[in-house]
C-alpha cells in the first residue's frame, strides 16, 4: 500500500500486537484504580494499593538475575535514545505569531482571537490509504500551513536553536539535528481529537516529530504514544495557561490526542530533519527488552516470598550531576534503560526514583590494594542517597528515607567494585599498616512495588491487617473484609508468609460459611498448621465433617504435637459432630491409633499425656505411653514436668499410689541407664585442632529429676557416669570438662541443700561425689582469667576433711605470682571474709581466718614499696597508691598484723632513703591519717603511732637538712628582665620562677636560638639542645642559688602536712612524748594566740635568711611564684599562665617529684 506523502496515516487497527492491547488495557486500568474507590476503612489501614487478581503465568523467582538479564539484552542497531519525551520548557519565550491576513496573534489566546484564528485554518486531513482524506470522526483539528506564519520575536528562533535543539538531540539520543522545519499551526478546539496513527516522512530525511505547544488554556488533549511494547501518556493541560511545552517522538511511534473538554490547544509542529549523507536515525527494537522488563516486574509486584526484595537499585552505566539528574540529561544506552523502566513503572504500579548513592569503605591498606578486603560492620559507613528525584512525577525529593542495604539490593554489581572518585589515607604509621578510605558514587533507578509501601516503611501489612480482622465477628463480608481477604490471598499465594493471615482467613471463612474461601485458604498453605482445634472443628461444624475428615486424620497423622492430636479428637468428641452415628467411633479409633504412634514429647504435651493415665490407667502409662517415649529419646525437658506430674496426681489414677510409685521408679532407672549426663557440643569443621565443648545440662536436668521424685540414691548412676567421663581424654579435654561440667555441676549440686529440697549433702552418694570433684574444681577456677571466689571457696569446703582450706592455700601460694599481678589475692581475700566470723572458734572458721590472714600477708611481702628511680612501678604515686590499696585491704579484712608489716616495710627502704621518706613515708602518713579517721581509729594505736614518729624522726634528723645559706636568688623583676616581653620569653621566665632545677621548652629553631641570646651569660644559667623529639628541646639548667632554698623549702612543706594530718594535738602529744616541743621547732610551727583553738600555718618570714633584707623579699616572691601559694603578708600570685601552643617538659632533680599528689591523697 502507498502511504499519501506528508500525511499522518490514520491506523484503523489500534492494537497491532496482543502485546500493545495488554498495554493499553493495563494503563486504562491502571488509571481507573488510581482514581478508583477506596473507603475509608482501607484509608486507614494505610493502604491504597488496590491488588489485582490476575497473575502471569511462569513467573520469575530470581527477580535480581532476571531484571539484570533484561535490562542488558543487546538490541538491533539503532538510536539509543528515548522513542517519545514531553516537557515544559520555562524558559521558553513569547514567540511573537504572526498569521498572514491576521496579524499578531495574543498567546495566551483569548476566545475572541482563538475564533479569529480558527476563521483562517482549514480542516486537516489524514491519510487513508491511497487517499488523503477529511473526516472529523478520525481528526478533528485545524490546521494552518507554515508559509502563512512568521515569529516577530528574535529571541524565538535564538531559544530555539541555542536551547531547544540541544535539548532535542540528547533526549531523541542522536548525534545532530540538521534542521527543525515548521510544517503546520495546529488548533484543537472542544472536542478536537486524532485517533491513533503514525507519522509519514513529510520531507526528505525527516525522522521526528516536534510539537511545540504555546500558552494557552484548555482541558483535556492528553497525548497517549506507544512503541516497541512500550507506551506513555502526556497530559500537559494543567499547566497550559502560561507554560510552553515541548514533545517530540520518532515517526514510527504510534500516537493518539484525546478530546479536548475545554478551552483551546494552540500547538507548532515541526519536522525533525537529519543531516544529508548519513542514514536516518531511527528507533532500536526495544519489544524484546520491554517484554522481558515487564515479565520481571509483573512477577515481583505478585511474588511475596522470603527470597524476594522488597526494593532494588539499578546502577546506570554513567554518572551524573546533581543538576543532570534533576533536569534528566542522560547519555548513551541509560537514556533507553531509564525510559522503559519508567514507563513500565506506570503500567505495573511501581515507585520509581533516580539519585546518587554514595558509599564510604575503609580498612587496612594492604588488604584493600590486594581487593582481599572484605566489608565489615566496623568498616563501612551507612549508604546516603541523595539528590533523588521522583520518576513518575519529574519533582525532587528532600526527604528520602528509604534505606538501601549494600551490595544485597544493588544491581548489577555492588557500588564499590568500580573506581573510587575520592579516597584517603592516614600515611606512614611505623610496624602498622595504614588505614584508608574510598568513597564511591553512582547514579542509580531505585524502584519497587506499591504493594510494598507498607513493608518498606517499617510496617507488616499482613500482621496489621491480620490484626485488625482478628476483632471482627461478622457473618458476612462487608466491602472492606472482602477486598483485605482477597489482598491477603494475593500475597499469600505469591510466597508471602504469616502464619497469623492464614489462620484470619480461615477463622473468617468459617464465621461467613465461605467454602470457596476455605478451599483458597487450604490451597495456600498447610491449614492443619495454622489453625487450632476449635477452627477445625467449627469449619466441620459449617462445611460437613466429610469434607474436614482428610483435614483431621492429615493432623492426627503428621502433626508433631501430642497434645494438639489428642485435643483434636477430644474436641470432635465433646461437639455435636457427634449427633452423626460415625464421629464417636471415628474417635475412638483414631484415639488408640495416637496411643500407639506417639511422637517426640515436648513439655506442651505433659497434661495431655498425664491425663491418659487418668483415663486409661496406669498399666496403659506402662506397657503403651512410657516404652514409645523412651524409644524416642525425649529430652529431659519434657521427663522432668512428666514424671513429676504424674507423681503429683497419683491419687486421681484409677491405680494405687503404689503401683504408680513403682512405675515411675522403673521409668526412672531405664531413663537414668539409657541417657548420658552430659553433651559433647558439635563443633564445626576446621583444619586445626579445637577445646572441646561440653554441655553439663543434662547432668544438672538427671540429677534435679532424682531429688524431685525424692529417689536420691538414683543420684549416683548420674556421678558414676561422669566421674568415668571425666578421666578420660588428653589433657585438654580434661581441663575442658572441669571447668564446663564439674565446676556448674558443684554449683548445682550444692544448691539443693537450700530450700526447697533441703538434701542432706554430707550424705552418700553427694558427699562422695563432692569430695571428688572439689580439688578440680578449684584448680580449674584458679586457672580462670577472673576466678569466681565464692565458688572456689565453696569447693574448699568440699574438700578431704580438716584439709580443704590448706589445700586451698597450696594452690593459691603457687600461683601467688600471676594472682598478684592481677590483684586475684586481694579479691580472693575480701570474698573469704565475707564468710569468716572472727569471733566463732570452730575449726573450720579458724582455718579460713588463716587462709585470709595468709592471702592479706602475700599481698603486703610481695608489693613494691620502695622508691627505685630506674622503675616505673617503683615511683612515688604509684607505690602511694599501692600502699594504700593494701591499707584498705587489711581494714577490709580485719588483719592488723599485714598492716603492721605493711608499715615496717615503708619505714624500712634499703636505698635512696631520703628520697623514700620524702616522697613516699611522709605522704602515706596523710593517707593513714585519713583512712584511719574514717573508720574511727585512733592514729595513736599501734603500730600507727609508732609509724608517725619514726618517720617524722627520720625526716627531721637525715633528710630535710639545714636551712641553706643565704645566697640570695635573682628577684622575679630581675627574671623578668631576661624576656624581651614576647609570649615566648614569658612562658620561659614563668619555668625559671618554677622550682626545678632544669627545665625543658621545646620549640622551634628559630625560637629556641632567640631564647639562648636571651639568656646567654645571665645569672649563671647554662643550656643545651635535646634531640629525639620534633621540634627538639631547649634545655636550662639554673644554678644552685636559684633552687636550694626554694627545694629545701618545699621539703620542709611536706613535714608541716603530715604533722597537720595527725590530730587533734593531744594525740600528737600522746605520740611524740618528749619529742613534741622539738619537732614543732624544727618545722618552725607557731600556735595562733588570739582564741582557743590550736591553728597551724607556716611562717614565710621565719623561714628566709635573716642577715639580708632583700633575701627575705626575694625568697618570699619566688616562693609566690613557684606554688600560687601566699606569704605571710597574703600577697598575690603573680605565676603567668603557660600558653596553649607551648609545649614545655619539666625536668626534675634526679628523683621524680609530685607534689600535687599529696593534695590529692589528703
Amino acid at each position: 500500500m502507498e502511504i499519501p506523502a506528508g500525511q499522518d496515516v490514520y491506523l484503523p487497527e489500534i492494537h497491532d500486537t496482543q502485546e500493545d492491547a495488554t498495554v493499553d488495557a493495563a494503563s486504562a486500568s491502571d488509571t481507573t484504580s488510581d482514581a478508583g474507590d477506596h473507603d475509608s476503612e482501607e484509608e486507614e489501614n494505610g493502604s491504597s494499593d488496590e491488588e489485582i487478581d490476575a497473575r502471569i503465568d511462569d513467573p520469575c523467582t530470581d527477580i535480581k538475575s532476571a531484571l539484570t538479564a533484561a535490562l542488558a539484552m543487546k538490541l538491533t542497531t539503532g538510536v539509543q535514545g528515548a522513542f517519545a519525551f514531553s516537557y515544559t520548557a520555562d524558559d521558553a519565550p513569547i514567540p511573537g505569531l504572526n498569521i498572514t491576513g491576521l496579524g499578531n496573534v495574543p498567546i495566551p489566546l483569548t476566545k475572541r482571537s482563538a475564533k479569529d484564528l480558527i476563521g483562517v485554518c482549514e480542516l486537516a486531513p489524514f491519510g487513508k490509504g491511497e487517499r488523503t482524506v477529511v473526516d472529523r470522526n478520525v481528526r478533528d483539528t485545524w490546521e494552518l500551513s507554515a508559509d502563512k506564519i512568521s515569529f516577530v520575536n528574535p529571541k524565538w528562533n535564538t531559544w530555539m536553536n541555542s536551547t531547544l535543539i540541544p535539548e532535542i538531540t540528547k533526549r531523541l539520543g542522536v548525534s545532530k539535528i540538521q534542521k527543525c522545519e515548521l510544517y503546520k499551526l495546529l488548533v484543537y478546539e472542544k472536542g478536537s481529537h486524532f485517533l491513533p496513527h503514525q507519522d509519514t516522512e513529510k520531507s526528505p530525511g525527516m525522522f521526528a516529530t516536534l510539537v511545540i505547544v504555546l500558552p494557552t488554556a484548555f482541558e483535556g488533549g492528553q497525548l497517549h504514544v506507544s512503541h516497541g511494547g512500550q507506551s506513555k501518556i502526556f497530559d500537559v493541560a494543567e499547566d497550559s495557561t502560561f507554560s510552553t511545552s515541548i514533545m517530540a517522538w520518532y515517526t514510527d511511534v504510534r500516537h493518539e490526542v484525546k478530546p479536548i473538554t475545554k478551552g483551546y490547544r494552540l500547538a507548532l509542529s515541526y519536522n525533525l530533519i537529519a543531516p544529508t549523507g548519513v542514514p536516518k536515525p531511527r528507533l532500536s527494537d526495544n519489544s524484546d527488552m520491554v517484554s522481558a522488563v515487564r515479565h520481571v516486574l509483573l512477577s515481583w509486584r505478585q511474588s511475596f516470598g522470603p527470597s524476594i526484595p522488597e526494593k532494588l537499585a539499578y546502577i546506570l552505566k554513567h554518572r551524573y550531576s546533581s543538576f543532570g539528574i534533576g533536569n534528566g540529561v542522560l547519555k548513551g544506552a541509560d537514556i533507553r534503560t531509564v525510559d522503559i523502566l519508567q514507563s513500565l513503572a506506570k503500567e505495573c504500579r511501581f515507585e520509581i526514583f533516580i539519585g546518587q548513592a554514595e558509599l564510604r569503605v575503609s580498612g587496612d591498606i594492604e588488604d584493600m590494594l590486594k581487593r582481599c578486603f572484605e566489608p565489615k560492620e566496623n568498616h563501612s559507613e551507612p549508604l546516603t542517597m541523595g539528590d533523588v528525584v521522583d520518576l513518575s512525577t519529574g519533582q525532587p525529593v528532600h526527604r528520602f528515607e528509604y534505606q538501601f542495604d549494600h551490595p544485597g539490593e544493588f544491581i548489577p554489581r555492588g557500588l564499590d567494585k568500580g573506581s573510587p572518585y575520592r579516597e584517603e589515607d592516614d600515611g606512614y604509621m611505623g610496624n602498622y599498616a595504614a588505614n584508608v578510605r574510598f568513597w564511591y558514587k553512582q547514579t542509580v533507578v531505585m524502584l519497587w512495588p506499591k504493594n510494598r509501601e507498607d513493608d518498606l516503611s517499617g510496617d507488616d501489612w499482613l500482621e496489621d491487617i491480620s490484626a485488625e480482622l482478628d476483632g471482627r465477628s461478622s457473618t458476612s463480608p462487608s466491602p472492606f473484609e472482602r477486598r483485605m481477604l482477597k489482598r491477603i490471598l494475593f500475597r499469600l499465594e505469591g510466597g508471602g508468609k504469616s502464619k497469623k493471615a492464614l489462620s484470619i482467613v480461615c477463622k473468617t471463612a468459617v464465621r461467613w460459611k465461605d467454602h470457596q474461601l476455605w478451599s483458597r485458604a487450604a490451597h495456600v498453605g498447610k491449614i492443619e498448621k495454622v489453625a487450632d482445634n476449635e477452627t477445625l472443628v467449627s469449619a466441620a461444624l459449617a462445611f460437613g465433617f466429610e469434607t474436614l475428615e482428610s483435614l483431621f486424620i492429615a493432623v492426627i497423622e503428621k502433626d508433631k504435637s501430642n497434645a494438639k492430636r489428642l485435643n483434636l479428637v477430644d474436641s470432635i468428641a465433646k461437639s455435636d459432630l457427634v449427633l452423626h452415628p460415625d464421629v464417636l467411633p471415628w474417635c475412638d479409633e483414631h484415639r488408640d491409633t495416637i496411643y500407639d504412634t506417639l511422637k517426640i514429647a515436648k513439655p506442651d504435651d505433659v497434661y495431655s499425656l498425664v491425663a491418659i493415665a487418668k483415663a486409661e490407667g496406669i498399666e496403659v502409662m506402662k506397657d503403651t505411653i512410657i516404652p514409645q517415649l523412651l524409644n524416642l529419646n525425649c529430652e529431659l525437658d519434657f521427663w522432668r514436668p512428666f514424671l513429676k506430674d504424674l507423681r503429683a496426681n497419683r491419687g486421681a489414677l484409677v491405680s494405687s499410689s503404689e503401683a504408680v510409685e513403682t512405675v515411675i521408679a522403673s521409668t526412672l532407672a531405664l531413663l537414668l541407664r539409657k541417657t548420658d549426663p552430659f553433651i559433647e557440643k558439635a563443633q564445626p569443621a576446621r583444619v586445626y585442632q579445637t577445646t572441646p565443648e561440653f554441655d553439663p545440662q543434662p547432668a544438672i536436668e538427671l540429677i534435679g529429676i532424682c531429688v524431685e521424685l525424692g529417689s536420691l540414691d538414683s543420684c549416683k548412676v548420674v556421678f558414676e557416669k561422669l566421674q568415668r567421663q571425666g578421666g578420660t581424654g588428653d589433657e585438654q579435654t580434661r581441663r575442658a570438662w572441669k571447668s564446663q561440667v564439674y565446676c556448674p555441676l558443684m554449683t548445682s549440686v550444692v544448691s539443693l541443700a537450700q530450700p526447697p529440697h533441703g538434701v542432706n549433702l554430707h550424705a552418700p552418694p553427694f558427699l562422695p561425689f563432692l569430695e571428688t570433684i572439689a580439688g578440680p574444681v578449684i584448680d580449674s577456677l584458679l586457672a580462670s582469667r577472673k576466678p569466681d571466689w565464692k565458688a572456689v571457696l565453696e569447693a574448699a569446703k568440699w574438700c578431704k576433711p580438716k584439709n580443704g582450706f590448706k589445700v586451698l592455700e597450696t594452690k593459691m601460694l603457687s600461683q601467688s605470682d600471676s594472682l598478684s599481678s592481677s590483684h586475684s589475692l586481694a579479691e580472693a581475700a575480701r570474698a573469704f571474709s565475707e564468710s569468716w566470723v572472727p569471733e566463732d572458734a570452730t575449726e573450720t572458721n579458724v582455718a579460713l581466718g588463716k587462709l585470709i590472714r595468709t592471702l592479706v600477708m602475700r599481698e603486703v611481702t610481695s608489693a613494691h614499696l620502695h622508691y627505685d628511680e630506674s622503675q616505673t612501678l617503683r615511683q612515688p604515686p604509684y607505690i602511694l597508691q599501692r600502699a594504700k590499696d593494701i591499707l584498705i585491704l587489711c581494714s577490709e579484712t580485719l588483719q592488723l598484723k599485714p598492716a603492721a608489716e605493711l608499715l615496717a616495710r615503708l619505714k624500712a627502704p634499703k636505698k635512696y632513703v631520703a628520697v623514700h621518706v620524702e616522697e613516699v613515708a611522709l605522704p602515706f602518713v596523710r593517707i593513714l591519717c585519713h583512712e584511719l579517721s574514717a573508720r574511727e581509729i585512733s592514729i595513736s594505736e599501734k603500730p600507727y603511732g609508732s609509724f608517725c614518729r619514726d618517720i617524722l624522726t627520720e625526716f627531721l634528723d637525715n633528710v630535710i637538712g639545714p636551712q641553706p645559706a643565704a645566697d640570695v636568688p635573682p628577684s622575679p623583676e630581675q627574671i623578668s628582665g631576661l624576656g624581651c616581653g614576647c609570649d615566648i620569653c614569658d612562658h620561659m621566665i614563668s619555668q625559671l620562677c618554677s622550682s626545678s632545677e632544669v627545665i625543658t621548652i621545646r620549640r622551634v629553631q628559630k625560637d629556641r636560638t632567640h631564647l639562648e641570646n636571651q639568656i646567654r651569660s645571665q645569672y649563671g644559667l647554662t643550656f643545651r639542645t635535646i634531640m629525639g623529639r620534633s621540634p627538639h628541646g631547649l634545655e636550662i639548667t639554673k644554678p644552685t642559688s636559684f633552687t636550694a632554698f626554694n627545694l629545701w623549702y618545699e621539703r620542709l612543706k611536706v613535714g608541716v602536712k603530715a604533722w597537720q594530718a595527725i590530730r587533734p594535738a593531744e594525740i600528737r602529744q600522746t605520740i611524740f612524748g618528749d619529742d613534741h616541743d622539738w619537732i614543732e621547732d624544727a618545722l618552725q610551727i607557731r600556735h595562733n594566740a588570739h582564741d582557743d583553738t590550736e591553728t597551724v600555718q607556716t611562717e614565710i618570714t621565719k623561714l628566709t635568711p635573716t642577715n639580708q633584707s632583700g633575701s627575705s623579699s626575694a625568697a618570699r616572691n619566688l616562693a609566690s611564684h613557684s606554688h600560687g601559694g601566699q606569704s605571710a603578708d597574703h600577697s598575690t600570685n603573680t605565676k603567668r599562665s603557660m600558653p596553649s601552643s607551648y609545649s614545655a617538659d619539666h625536668v626534675p632533680r634526679k628523683r621524680s617529684k609530685n607534689i600535687t599528689r599529696d593534695d590529692d591523697l589528703s
